[in-house]
């Protein structure tokens, strides 16, 4: 995706979750879920860790909250998954969860280039997995667009602190998500 449309697409952001809020979606099968979810994170070496069925890893274990609107409405979207330095690869388990707690689950994938930025990103997928409410039985595959800013790398352990490393992101995702009628 180019970064002049990433820019518009996140500018109008706003604008699409002004019309979508107040639109009620019953989810059936083959809906298509496009939105976009800001996280915050921290990140810290991982002792053994692992996620969703992934290998342990022996980089960083991270633990991420936020929020996002999609075309299915509004979403919190809550995120465990290890990385693995050498790779560039992540691995975890991702909630989206309705604000009347009905909640999808998925899988996350996610390969990051390798860069000594603070700032980058990484391409990958949520593989939805079931969930619970008008959400169980769901399935799919969402197409996932990951941006991450590392907050303060030198005060963490990164750069010889203590403490984890801070991290912003922004997830982009689209696919289509079915759901069994009931």
């Amino acid at each position: 995706m180019k970064t002049t449309t990433l820019i518009t697409f996140l500018a109008r952001l706003p604008l699409y979750a002004a019309v979508l809020v107040p639109l009620t979606v019953t989810a059936e099968p083959g809906v298509r879920l496009q939105g976009s979810f800001s996280i915050s994170a921290e990140a810290s070496p991982n002792t053994g860790a692992t996620f969703c069925g992934g290998a342990p890893s022996d980089g960083l274990v991270a633990e991420g909250h936020g929020t996002g609107f999609s075309t299915l409405g509004a979403f919190t979207f809550t995120l465990h998954k290890t990385l693995n330095l050498s790779t560039g690869e992540y691995r975890g388990c991702v909630v989206l969860t309705a604000p009347d707690g009905d909640t999808l689950l998925a899988d996350y994938d996610l390969v990051q280039a390798n860069t000594t930025s603070d700032f980058n990103g990484g391409n990958g997928s949520l593989k939805i997995t079931g969930g619970t409410g008008r959400f169980t039985g769901a399935s799919g595959t969402l197409n996932l667009v990951g941006l991450f800013l590392s907050l303060y790398p030198a005060n963490s352990f990164l750069g010889g602190g203590k403490g984890p490393l801070q991290v912003v992101a922004n997830y982009m995702v689209d696919g289509i998500v079915s759901i069994p009628r009931r």
